[in-house]
């Protein structure tokens, strides 16, 4: 029980991955962590939405390990496929490793809901152990060392959480081997036939299901994909060529089928390079269920299923690195034309400042012509009344001073009209 007690710090103590966004993507990002809750506040039943959200988490692990559930090895699930640590894994990277906890009672759910597991509950409870640390301590790495920005935005992310996806999985099979060696669950002959499939099957979940999973949680307002009138006829054709594909492969003998995976590479590209890393995790997603499907339904075995896996998640890696190129080249423009637009905003501000400037010069230089004129004829006003008025006046001089002052009017005039 002191593996729950590794993994279960308050997620809100916890540094916030670094997000290499804008103010806008950084504060929803905020808001989602703040919807998804903590981990111990659930475990004590003092917030029931939170406690509704993890459940719902919880329940999909469970749900996607019986989906998964196909192959056994003495009493060991050797499917490699692990859907449901993708998912979890996924909230762990976005949430905190104390969301580990999650993963830790999954484990033990699947092991006795859907595995129906005869192990006795020391070796359950170690399985729960070793899965909910090692993953969550992979999960603690990359938040707090590698620094993954969640939104998985840039190529060096998913090359990031690719790696880490592969070592976990590698440490947590190696460690699940061991302990089923140990306690003599399987010989050490066994060790390669369980060891590999733990392997793929984590890696692969990983990498298909977790950039997925990050990506629903980031676009929780709405589809990863924005959905319109000509995207359906394009994912219908994405759907029809994978099915095709997928016939193909499985029609042909068994050299051959490998031989033809390459046909879904096409549909994956072609979905990264039209709509980016969202297009890459939807047809990644559905070409894996595809997958998995047809060879269950083919009674293919666990080595079959281990080596097209083994393809798949080269298929995988390279659909998000050229999705994920994409992305960064369209963020870029978008960027690009934000600039150029404020660019213009500026330019424009500075030739109205520019407008504004010459018609204050312009004003100014009005008034001092109607100011100079208009000074003059009140002068000459003043001084032809005080004429007037004095006995015996010189009246000529009056009206010399009158005419004066009329052609200082008449050029203020002038000066109005031009």
């Amino acid at each position: 029980m002191m593996a729950i007690g590794v993994i279960a710090p308050d997620v809100r103590a916890q540094e916030a991955p670094f997000v290499k966004q804008n103010g806008h993507a950084e504060g929803m990002i905020r808001r989602v962590r703040q919807s998804l809750g903590a981990v111990p506040a659930v475990a004590f039943g003092i917030d029931l939405p939170n406690g509704i959200r993890s459940g719902i988490f919880l329940a999909t692990y469970v749900i996607l390990e019986w989906v998964s559930f196909i192959h056994e090895y003495k009493g060991v699930p050797i499917t490699p496929w692990n859907p449901g640590l993708g998912v979890v894994f996924a909230l762990m990277v976005f949430g905190g490793s104390s969301y580990g906890i999650l993963l830790f009672a999954g484990v033990i759910l699947a092991e006795i809901l859907v595995l129906k597991s005869k192990l006795e509950w020391s070796i359950i409870l170690s399985i729960a152990a070793i899965i909910a640390v090692g993953y969550g301590v992979v999960a603690s790495v990359l938040r707090k060392h590698s620094r993954i920005d969640t939104g998985l935005n840039h190529l060096s992310d998913v090359l990031v959480l690719l790696f880490a996806g592969i070592s976990g999985a590698v440490i947590v099979a190696l460690m699940l081997s061991m302990l089923l060696l140990t306690n003599a669950e399987i010989d050490f002959g066994d060790i390669f036939v369980t060891f590999v499939p733990l392997l793929v099957g984590d890696a692969i979940g990983i990498a298909v299901m977790t950039p997925l999973t990050l990506r629903l949680i980031l676009n929780s307002g709405g589809s990863p994909l924005r959905f319109s009138r000509t995207l359906v006829p394009e994912i219908l054709l994405y759907v029809l060529f994978i099915t095709v594909a997928l016939w193909v492969i499985i029609g042909a003998e068994t050299v051959n089928g490998f031989k033809f995976f390459y046909l879904l590479f096409l549909p994956v590209v072609v979905a990264a390079v039209r709509h980016g890393l969202d297009g890459a995790c939807v047809s990644l997603a559905f070409s894996q269920i595809a997958l998995v499907g047809v060879l269950h339904i083919h009674s293919y075995d666990a080595r079959a299923f281990t080596e097209f896996q083994t393809l798949m998640f080269a298929l995988t890696a390279t659909g998000l690195i050229v999705g994920v190129v994409v992305s960064e080249r369209q963020n870029s423009d978008r960027l690009a034309r934000e600039a150029e637009m404020r660019l213009k905003e500026r330019e424009s501000e500075a030739a109205q400042a520019a407008r504004f400037n010459l018609v204050s010069g312009m004003a100014s230089a009005l008034i001092h012509e109607i100011n100079q004129p208009m000074t003059a004829a009140r002068a000459l006003a003043r001084s032809a009344q005080h004429i007037l008025r004095a006995p015996g006046g010189d009246l000529s001089r009056a009206d010399i001073n009158l005419t004066t002052m009329i052609a200082q009017i008449d050029h203020a005039g002038g000066v109005v009209r031009r």
